[in-house]
């Protein structure tokens, strides 16, 4: 049993994420802020079915999550991995969503879904089609309710640049712990927007009000995919893998280097952040043994870049094609935030994937499905919105 580390964690707040409820305790008032601002539409105030407790001790640099104790060299790098790891912990207990890394906004009641690596414009395509009218689920993770079949919102704050922000009509506010946003042509926002590693922390409704959507049926799975990467290497024997740590350990190359299926890893040199090229034999899964790794050693990890060494072109011209439900749904499945050790995999499906892409074909059957090689941000939305009106 864990310690309750008693009154040197005075600190708690509650939250509901589906049939999760979990909580978490910590030494700083300021971390349970921060982390309520991100996901301050989960609050579970007075809660008291609290199925499991998170605690983060940043005088002792220590985070007590899943059976695991990880102590951290510092408290900014112990903040930055509570964030993550605790949501990792609440997506693996989900046993009543499908939770798949993905945009989704809906339009006229029907979702449509971005199923998206980092790097492709996800959360920019859906902001601008929030702008366009579209109502907005989530950015992040795609909630594909089990019993009902339909899409659940996964309301979690945007975490946004300035810039990225001006886009949209906002004046970028200046860079402090708190800034107002003032939308142009709108009343001012009377409270301050939280500031975090460079990036504002918004809900979608100081972006744009009204524009939080209800749970509906499934509509669209749009594929976002990089064209500039694809058919690239496909004849060879093995594949890259670009793997971006905030820290680069002999500890962790050496495990690296043991994982089955991984033949080289090497330090990449050029760039300002540590970066790590794997060379990976093709057909072989190593992304949740990296993930393994990486929580293992107290270790971030800021991006991982699957198959190919460009990022996608926005300034080409985007294209839309229709792919089959079969090609859709395993889209989906690579993109199962949850990871095979999930509560869901784990003891609903026994241990089988197999039932995780039947269950998830039986919902995108019912679902026009394409692929959208990304370009230039109008067009694309354009293109969406061509769909969904039938155009």
């Amino acid at each position: 049993m864990w310690p309750t580390f008693g009154g040197r964690a005075p600190h708690r707040d509650s939250y509901r994420f589906f049939d999760v409820v979990i909580a978490a305790q910590s030494d700083s008032r300021e971390f349970l802020d921060l982390f309520a601002d991100m996901y301050r539409r989960f609050r579970a105030d007075g809660c008291d079915e609290t199925q499991t407790t998170c605690y983060v001790m940043t005088q002792e640099r220590m985070l007590v999550v899943d059976d695991q104790v990880l102590t951290l060299d510092d408290s900014d790098s112990l903040v930055d991995l509570a964030y993550e790891r605790i949501l990792d912990s609440i997506v693996a207990r989900v046993r009543s969503h499908i939770l798949i890394h993905a945009g989704v906004v809906s339009w006229n009641g029907h979702g449509v879904v971005f199923p998206a690596y980092s790097g492709h414009g996800k959360t920019t395509l859906i902001l601008e089609l929030v702008r366009r009218g579209f109502k907005f689920l989530s950015d992040e993770i795609a909630a594909f309710d089990r019993q009902h079949r339909r899409l659940t919102p996964f309301p979690r704050s945007l975490r946004l640049r300035p810039g990225t922000l001006a886009l949209w009509g906002f004046t970028p506010p200046p860079s402090t712990a708190t800034s107002r946003i003032e939308p142009r042509g709108t009343a001012h926002h009377s409270a301050p927007a939280t500031s975090w590693r460079d990036k504002l922390i918004l809900d979608i409704e100081r972006i744009r009000p009204d524009s939080l959507g209800e749970p509906c049926p499934g509509g669209y799975v749009v594929v976002l995919s990089n064209p500039s990467s694809e058919g690239r290497g496909l004849d060879e024997p093995d594949r890259t893998l670009y793997l971006l740590p905030e820290r680069i350990t002999a500890a962790l190359l050496e495990e690296m280097r043991g994982i089955r299926g991984v033949k080289d890893v090497e330090r990449v040199p050029e760039g300002t952040l540590p970066a790590l090229r794997l060379r990976v034999e093709r057909g072989t899964s190593v992304t949740s043994r990296i993930e393994e790794i990486c929580r293992g050693q107290g270790v971030r990890i800021l991006d991982v870049v699957k198959g190919g060494e460009r990022r996608p072109d926005f300034e080409a011209s985007p294209r839309l094609e229709p792919i089959s439900s079969a090609e859709a749904t395993m889209e989906l499945v690579r993109r199962f935030r949850a990871g095979r050790n999930s509560v869901l995999i784990q003891q609903e499906y026994q241990g089988s994937a197999a039932r995780l892409f039947l269950e998830l074909a039986d919902m995108v059957s019912q679902m026009r499905c394409y692929r959208l090689s990304v370009g230039r941000l109008d067009e694309m939305a354009e293109l969406i919105c061509d769909l969904v009106s039938g155009g």
